[in-house]
């Protein structure tokens, strides 16, 4: 009987260079853009080891893709498809050795260059660049070290089972992509790390905020980056109306300076019959007739895109499981690689939907990482990508299978947990969690004129 016999040539770096590669995503994070990144930081390897410091930034990035396995399962993904000689076979203790000699500062300089990629820029609303800024934790290892750090938050059972880091994020709302992220102990509330981010932010961005990051010193630094915001005010403030407009909207005064206030009346009605909320806004879009309050209020509803980036990298990506590192500088070089990989991906997704006049929700996550990692296992398009359009294998199977349209989503923030499923199944006071209703949903969202939120300007006259 004839057999069928499959072959392929690979094109890869030579003997133990051989492994740094991700596969259909190099030409993204390509060999020379590594090597410029380790001869400006200075962690070049200063003789030819089994593991050069370009295959360990490789590695970690992999091992952030499948965030779940260990460095040895992510050198041995990497070198699948290689054959030939001088392929190194390191130890575990090898390859940790590896990667505490490489250091934090490449993944912090690559990281900051794919932030900066020509394919994260926007297509603009009103010509403005929307982006979003807000924050989640992650659990870390239970170790020494990560407690002095970190610390562990106390709740009503006592002191949780791991410390956690907080991560705080700048993303673009039309592409998920990132912009900048800086990450901490959990400390106070999220806008005092968030400070930080200010530095990206320029005029022709805005900003969407969510409810606690309305404080008046935030929003007032904000705004001195010359970018405009819409934020969630509490719906029990009470705002002087200066001004009353046409569209149901008001200027006031928020932070020291003037604003739009919005109030919108909100109902959502399901299987289970129609719930209604009030919700108030601050913008700094003065102008009513070029940005009228109910399409600011729909520009608002893309604020959601951040917490579909949390839930890539916390239950996609990490699959909900607890970082690997012992000790903060473990912590800082790992979730730099992490940021990384979810970069890249995205990055992808946006040339996809960029080539099939598609928006980010129209590509699948899910099936990014699944073609990526398929790819970097059998190291195809090491070289880049041979099609016109430079999307490569996971673009090109991107673009070809486009998500159905998403539903409406109305509650927050709910992540399937793969671990225990006893604390997630009841809240406060041993209630159980409120059933989902099933069938879809509608939202109506109405500017109210007649808000209580405001009240007329009443000038003080002096005696």
């Amino acid at each position: 009987m004839s057999k069928s016999v499959i072959t392929r040539t690979l094109s890869a770096a030579v003997g133990c260079f051989a492994p740094g590669h991700l596969g259909p995503l190099t030409w993204l994070l390509p060999f020379s853009a590594v090597d410029d990144a380790l001869a400006r930081t200075g962690t070049v390897q200063r003789r030819v080891r089994d593991l050069p410091a370009r295959v360990v930034v490789y590695l970690l990035v992999v091992q952030g893709l499948c965030g779940s396995a260990p460095l040895s399962a992510a050198y041995r993904m990497l070198c699948a498809a290689l054959v030939g000689p001088g392929l190194p076979d390191p130890t575990r203790q090898g390859l940790h050795a590896a990667r505490a000699r490489l250091g934090t500062r490449p993944l912090r300089l690559l990281l900051g260059e794919l932030c900066r990629h020509p394919d994260t820029v926007p297509g603009l609303w009103r010509g403005l660049e929307v982006c979003a800024i807000d924050g989640t934790v992650l659990d870390v290892p239970d170790s020494g070290a990560n407690r002095a750090w970190l610390g562990k938050h106390a709740h009503r059972h006592g002191t949780a089972g791991y410390p956690q880091v907080q991560v705080i994020v700048l993303v673009y709302c039309t592409t998920r992509a990132l912009i900048d992220a800086v990450f901490g102990p959990v400390a106070g509330r999220e806008f005092v790390p968030a400070r930080r981010l200010l530095r990206s932010l320029h005029t022709g961005m805005l900003v969407l905020l969510d409810a606690g990051f309305d404080a008046a010193g935030f929003l007032s630094d904000v705004a001195a980056t010359g970018a405009d915001f819409v934020v969630r005010l509490p719906r029990t403030a009470r705002l002087v109306a200066l001004e009353r407009y046409p569209d149901g909207s008001w200027l006031t005064v928020r932070a020291g300076r003037k604003v739009r206030a919005i109030a919108v009346t909100v109902q959502i009605t399901t299987g289970e019959g129609t719930r209604t909320s009030t919700w108030l806004f601050a913008t700094t879009l003065l102008n009513w007739r070029t940005h009228p309050a109910d399409q600011v209020v729909a520009c608002y509803h893309d604020r959601w895109e951040v917490e579909e980036a949390f839930c890539s990298i916390k239950s996609t990506m990490l699959d909900g499981k607890v970082l690997h590192c012992t000790g903060p500088a473990g912590l800082a070089q790992e979730l730099h690689a992490l940021l990384i990989a979810y970069q890249l991906l995205r990055l992808v997704m946006a040339r996809a939907g960029a080539a099939a006049g598609l928006r980010c929700t129209a590509m699948g996550f899910t099936l990014a990482l699944r073609e990526a990692v398929n790819g970097i296992t059998a190291a195809v398009q090491i070289e880049g990508p041979t099609d016109a359009h430079l999307l490569g294998a996971v673009g090109t199977y991107l673009r070809d299978h486009p998500l159905p349209e998403r539903r409406l989503r109305i509650y927050n923030r709910l992540v399937k947990r793969p671990l225990s499923k006893y604390a997630a199944g009841k809240i406060g006071n041993g209630k159980k969690r409120q059933i989902i209703p099933a069938g879809r949903a509608t939202l109506t969202a109405t500017i109210d004129h007649n808000s209580p939120n405001s009240h007329p300007y009443q000038p003080q006259h002096q005696t």
